[in-house]
């Protein structure tokens, strides 16, 4: 028998208007006119107007029959200006964490060479005191003129008064100069280095680590960094907050939450300057345990679990498990087409995995697996099968497969079956094409599986961004989902992997998806009576074919819970 399904508001009271800091006041309405309102009703309603009592849809029609009702007497006036209103749109992968390091990091997203890396480290090196670590983020060897991994011998010898931490875009490896190395202990010959766990140092034909450390191993860095002061981790917060509202995003769902980004932003919602909704899986792999998983449970002050106001909630745990495909560490059941003796990496065995899904399914929680390789994707449903098999069906505890691609067909009918809610990220899918042509090869790419086959239920599919590895832009998501383009040197077999949905379906993937996987399906993704009233407000409908409109589609307003979070200047 399972624990009855719920989620966490982490440290908030149901006062969510209070936390997100809005104008909204109890027993306040309020029209919403002058828009072509999609309320995504499963009817392919579009209505001029929308009533709004105490943050949630009291209705939508027409605004003279709105204004005729009893609850519209007194209700503020809001022009939408002629615009397109979505439900509230979500982001349905995102690493904060990645995304604050970014924002407190030197850029390196421009460099289109291991040269221009070090120009760009040397220079902030030149500001730097002796012995301060320089961070950086977002070389990606795969944009380079070279595209190789860079040694890190140039870096050390331009760069040596300072350690130096340079964290690749996906966020699954770094670079690091010999200072750096030295300070955690990985200098020498790479068999005498500590262990690292799930994850590879790289080392030369001399045996010594090249300075490039893959998944796990980045962690061996990481505990000898620099802590991060509280409020330099809030400020980089908001400084990512911003940027998401600014493209029309209501809510996020993050993968991989530590200790430290939960304390930042259960403290920002507490004093009313968090805005945007945060989804929070915890990172499964490292830092939340079993028994910190009860502690969490029974210390949340949230009271009623699944209040329908939060603006914070701890929806689950997310087991990343296996490395990238960029750097063969994805977990294959076949060699790379381009490593016949690589097959990648799995970061946790089956039976610790097992230990740790038993715990957060005993919680109540949902586990989330992030799997690049088929190899990897299997292992989460062969576990998902053991635990129903000992706990009972797993459907209302609705499991997550995040990065849902690379999996073989005989898997394809199980993750429907399993009641497993997959994701996709399809414009990180489109710019990786060419990649994946060349790590699996034609016939493999031919297999790759479609949102269509896992997700029969159209309601049930999520769509993310998988920001940082590329800019969390719904209008950029949605064009590639309606128009994808296939790079060079991709075959139209390949098309599969990005099959083209119909608008509502895309619209769904970024709205009632992400409701639907976060267990909020009764409250969020929709703009009906009862629901929360949040809006994504565009100049025109991103969903349009291009050129359709006069001008390019532009975020105008953002809306939570009733109450404007975010205009255009």
């Amino acid at each position: 028998m399972l624990p009855p399904r719920w989620s966490l508001a982490v440290g908030l009271t149901s006062a969510f208007v209070a936390v997100l800091g809005g104008a909204t006041l109890a027993g306040s309405s309020t029209l919403f006119h002058n828009a072509r309102i999609v309320t995504n009703d499963g009817r392919g309603t579009v209505a001029k107007a929308l009533l709004v009592r105490d943050g949630r849809v009291a209705a939508f029609g027409e605004l003279a029959d709105l204004e005729k009702r009893p609850d519209a007497a007194g209700a503020q006036r809001f022009d939408l200006g002629g615009g397109v209103a979505l439900p509230g749109l979500q982001d349905g992968h995102v690493d904060l964490g990645a995304l604050a390091y970014a924002a407190r990091a030197l850029d390196l997203t421009s460099a289109r060479t291991y040269s221009e890396v070090i120009d760009l480290v040397q220079a902030r090196a030149k500001t730097a005191k002796d012995g301060e670590w320089i961070l950086g983020y977002g070389w990606d060897e795969q944009g380079w003129d070279e595209r190789v991994l860079p040694h890190h011998l140039l870096l050390s010898a331009r760069v040596g008064r300072n350690p130096v931490f340079l964290l690749r875009r996906a966020g699954r490896a770094a670079l690091v100069n010999q200072f750096g190395l030295e300070k955690a202990g990985i200098a020498g010959p790479v068999q005498l280095t500590p262990r690292a766990a799930g994850g590879r140092i790289l080392e030369d034909a001399e045996g010594r680590p090249t300075g490039v450390l893959l998944d796990g191993a980045v962690e061996l860095v990481r505990k000898v960094l620099s802590p991060v002061e509280p409020s330099e981790l809030a400020a980089a917060l908001l400084r990512v907050q911003d940027d998401f509202l600014a493209r029309g995003w209501t809510a996020v769902h993050d993968h991989g939450t530590r200790r430290g980004m939960l304390a930042a932003l259960r403290e920002l919602a507490q004093r009313g300057e968090l805005k945007l909704r945060v989804v929070s899986y915890l990172d499964g792999n490292l830092e939340w345990d079993a028994a910190a998983l009860a502690g969490l449970v029974s210390s949340s002050s949230a009271g009623a679990p699944g209040a329908p106001q939060e603006g914070l909630v701890v929806s689950g745990v997310r087991f990343g498990l296996d490395g990238a495909l960029a750097s063969h560490g994805a977990a294959l059941l076949d060699s790379y087409a381009d490593a016949k003796d690589e097959k990648g990496l799995l970061v946790l065995t089956e039976d610790e995995l097992a230990q740790r899904v038993s715990a957060v399914v005993n919680l109540g929680l949902q586990p989330v697996f992030e799997a690049e390789g088929d190899r990897a994707n299997r292992l989460a449903l062969d576990l998902l099968e053991r635990v129903a098999a000992a706990q009972g069906d797993l459907r209302d505890v609705r499991p997550r497969l995040e990065s849902a691609l690379v999996l073989s067909t005989k898997d394809w009918p199980r993750v429907p079956a399993l009641g497993v809610v997959a994701s996709l990220q399809p414009v990180a899918v489109q710019e990786r094409l060419a990649l994946y042509a060349e790590r699996l090869g034609p016939a493999r790419m031919r297999s790759l599986c479609t949102w269509r086959a896992l997700a029969p239920e159209l309601g049930r599919m999520v769509f993310g961004s998988g920001a940082p590895r590329v800019d969390a832009d719904p209008i950029a998501a949605f064009a590639t989902l309606l128009d994808p383009k296939l790079p060079p040197g991709v075959s139209g077999d390949d098309a599969l992997t990005i099959a083209t949905p119909s608008a509502d379906d895309a619209l769904t993937g970024f709205t009632s998806g992400p409701a639907w996987a976060a267990r909020q399906e009764n409250r969020r993704g929709r703009l009906k009576p009862g629901f929360s009233a949040d809006l994504s407000v565009f100049s025109s409908d991103p969903r349009a074919p291009a050129g359709s409109a006069a001008k390019a589609p532009l975020p105008r307003l953002v809306i939570v819970n009733g109450a404007v979070v975010w205009r255009a200047k």
